[in-house]
C-alpha cells in the first residue's frame, strides 16, 4: 500500500464547514496519510473554497475528485475505489478531527494492526460549541471485552454508538468481503453506515477500541431525511434491507444477537418511521406495522433489557391499534426524532 491511511471527504454544499473540516485534517497530515475529496455536483462555492485553501496551504497527498451530483453513498465508495491506503477512515465535510488523533491512531495501527480501530466522539453544533461527550451517553467496553461480537451486541442495545468518522477500518477486510456502501442499484440510501459497520464487524477478527474523542461530530438542522425525496419510501427500503441483513448475518454472529435486531433494532426503525410518518401527516402502510410481529418477547421482558422493554411497549402499542399509538404520541409529547 502506498499509504498507512486514506481519509475520505465527500463534499456537497459545504461552503460554510470545510474550510475548518481541512484546517482540522491538513494540520494533521504525514507522509503515510492521504486526503481524497470527492466534491459531489456541489452548487455553492464548496469547490473553490477546498481548491483555495489547498493552494495557500501546499500541502502534498491531497487529492480532489469532481463530478456530479450522485448522493453520498455513491462519493463514499468513489473514494473507496480511488484511495491507496492500508486503512480507510470516512469523515463527513462539517466534522473535526481532533489534534493529535492522526499521530495516535498511526502509532496504534502500526503496533498492533487490527482490523477496525475504534474512538470516541463529542457532538458539537455548528459554531463548535460541545453538545454532550461521548462518555455522557455510551459505555467505554473493557479491552478483555471486545469482539467483533459484542461490538456488534453493545450497538444494537446502543450501549455503543459508532458514527462514520470514529472508525478506521482495514482495507483488507473490505476488499475481502467486497463491502461497499449501501445498494448499488439505490441511490440514495439511508442508514448505510449501519449496514456498511455490521457487514465489517462480522468478518472483522480484531478490534482497538481508543478510549478518547477523536472526532467533533457536528449536528446539523438539515439532516439527510429531511432533504431527499420520498422520505416514507426510502425508510421501508431501510426496513427491508435491514431485515435482509439480519437474514445475511444469520450463522455468522450468536442467536442472541441476532434476536436484538428483533427486540430493539428492528421495532426502533418502525417506531422511528410511524413518528416521523405522524408528524408529516403521512399514513404508514400496514405491511410495515406488520413487521412487528418480529418483536422477541423473550429478550426484551425475561432478560429486561431496558432499551428493548420501551420499544417493545411502544411497538405493541403500535401493532395493535395505530390510533392508540398516536394518542400515546401526543401523550407523550414524542416529537419527530429525524
Amino acid at each position: 500500500m502506498d499509504f498507512k491511511i486514506s481519509i475520505i471527504i465527500p463534499v456537497y454544499n459545504l461552503e460554510n464547514y470545510i474550510e475548518r473540516t481541512l484546517d482540522s485534517v491538513c494540520s494533521q497530515m504525514t507522509r503515510d496519510v492521504e486526503l481524497l475529496i470527492i466534491n459531489d455536483g456541489s452548487v455553492d462555492n464548496s469547490l473553490e473554497k477546498i481548491n483555495n485553501y489547498l493552494e495557500s496551504k501546499n500541502i502534498d497527498g491531497v487529492s480532489v475528485f469532481t463530478g456530479e451530483n450522485q448522493g453520498l453513498v455513491a462519493a463514499r465508495n468513489k473514494g473507496i475505489s480511488k484511495s491507496k491506503g492500508e486503512y480507510l477512515f470516512f469523515l463527513d465535510g462539517d466534522d473535526v478531527v481532533f489534534e493529535g488523533t492522526i499521530s495516535s491512531v498511526l502509532e496504534i495501527l502500526n503496533s498492533k494492526s487490527p482490523d477496525a480501530l475504534i474512538g470516541k466522539y463529542q457532538k458539537i453544533n455548528t459554531e463548535g460549541r460541545i453538545l454532550y461527550n461521548y462518555d455522557d451517553k455510551y459505555i467505554t467496553p473493557k479491552p478483555e471485552d471486545i469482539t467483533s461480537n459484542f461490538i456488534l451486541e453493545q450497538c444494537l442495545l446502543k450501549n455503543i454508538v459508532m458514527v462514520i468518522g470514529t472508525v478506521f477500518y482495514s482495507r483488507k477486510v473490505i476488499d475481502s468481503i467486497e463491502l461497499i456502501f449501501g445498494d448499488k442499484n439505490f441511490k440514495g440510501a439511508y442508514g448505510e453506515e449501519i449496514e456498511f459497520y455490521f457487514r465489517f464487524l462480522t468478518n472483522s477478527t480484531s478490534i482497538t477500541f481508543l478510549d478518547v474523542n477523536i472526532l467533533g461530530y457536528t449536528a446539523r438542522d438539515n439532516s439527510l431525511i429531511s432533504t431527499i425525496d420520498k422520505p416514507i419510501e426510502v425508510l421501508q427500503n431501510y426496513i427491508t434491507r435491514m431485515m435482509s441483513l439480519k437474514n445475511e448475518l444469520s450463522g455468522k454472529v450468536p442467536n442472541n444477537t441476532l434476536r436484538l435486531f428483533d427486540s430493539t433494532f428492528l421495532p426502533g426503525l418502525i417506531l422511528s418511521l410511524s413518528i416521523y410518518s405522524y408528524y408529516n401527516e403521512v399514513k404508514v402502510p400496514r405491511d410495515i406495522i406488520n413487521r412487528l410481529k418480529y418483536v422477541s418477547i423473550k429478550d426484551t421482558i425475561l432478560k429486561k433489557k431496558r432499551r428493548g422493554l420501551g420499544l417493545y411497549f411502544g411497538s405493541l402499542a403500535l401493532y395493535l391499534s395505530p390510533v392508540f399509538f398516536v394518542t400515546l404520541l401526543k401523550i407523550l409529547k414524542i416529537k419527530n426524532r429525524f
